[in-house]
């Protein structure tokens, strides 16, 4: 049996909705500081 590494798992599984990602801590503290995109840190 091959064993896969992190690398070879690289699909997204779920993807949350917009409101979910709004109402998120997160989302919360990038709009304050002006932050538009969480892959560009």
């Amino acid at each position: 049996m091959a064993s896969e590494s992190l690398a070879d798992l690289d699909e997204i599984v779920h993807e949350p909705s917009q409101a979910f990602v709004e109402s998120t801590n997160v989302w919360e503290f990038m709009q304050t500081y002006g932050i538009d995109d969480y892959e560009a840190l």
